[in-house]
């Protein structure tokens, strides 16, 4: 790392700093981190993962981030706490949408969890597969919700939640798509740790690949 503005670091995590070839963060990735918490860096992850599908991950490594940033940012603890709110009134539209097509979707709640509206073999083992770990069962009671994610490629369903929830951030990944408060996504979220630690963004680095990182791409001064 040679960059001499840089004071803080955030990085995604599948596919990023997590290897899901053999299910773990490696160990030269956790030396890497070690090494840039020792010369002073702030380290973030920043997720599209509920705070409880980071529990699997070692300790260890956690401990090594200053802040975690879960749900692509709403949902922010460490230095300060931030949660972003989808009103009741559109989760409750978004979820009756998602019902009517047969979708299943994980919908997470204000205190960092996540749950399955419903059994689903292929996405319980897929969440088994990256996660080492299957939401609980659960329909839809009412909860605070943060964010929703659906699953299965269906471009009607796609071109719906586009045109009809316009009003919400929608971003579709390779294998879902995520649906959060408007003003939501990882870009605002480093500027709030950013702002929370009095650094500018030009002192920020992003590390990610996926179509949710691109907002934080956006806003920091080097991006990988």
């Amino acid at each position: 790392m040679n960059n001499n503005k840089a004071k803080i670091i955030f990085f995604d995590v599948d596919n990023t700093i997590f290897d899901h070839v053999n299910s773990c963060v490696s160990p030269l990735t956790i030396y890497s981190l070690t090494q840039l918490k020792k010369k002073g860096y702030k380290l973030c992850i920043c997720t599209g993962r509920s705070l409880d599908e980071l529990r699997e991950i070692d300790r260890c490594v956690l401990d090594l981030f200053d802040d975690l940033i879960c749900l692509s940012g709403s949902y922010i603890v460490g230095n300060n706490k931030h949660i972003a709110l989808i009103n009741k009134i559109d989760v409750e539209d978004v979820i009756n949408t998602l019902d009517s097509y047969n979708m299943t979707y994980r919908y997470a709640t204000a205190d960092g969890k996540g749950y399955l509206n419903k059994h689903d073999k292929l996405i319980e083992e897929l969440f088994y597969k990256d996660y080492q770990m299957i939401p609980e069962i659960k329909s839809y009671n009412s909860e605070e919700v943060l964010q929703i994610m659906y699953y299965g490629k269906n471009k009607k369903i796609e071109n719906e939640i586009a045109k009809h929830f316009s009003n919400l951030n929608v971003i579709v990944n390779r294998v879902c798509g995520e649906i959060n408060n408007k003003n939501t996504n990882k870009g605002e979220a480093i500027a709030k740790v950013c702002n929370d630690y009095n650094y500018g963004l030009f002192e920020a680095i992003a590390f990610g690949d996926d179509d949710n990182d691109i907002p934080m791409f956006e806003k920091v001064g080097f991006s990988v």
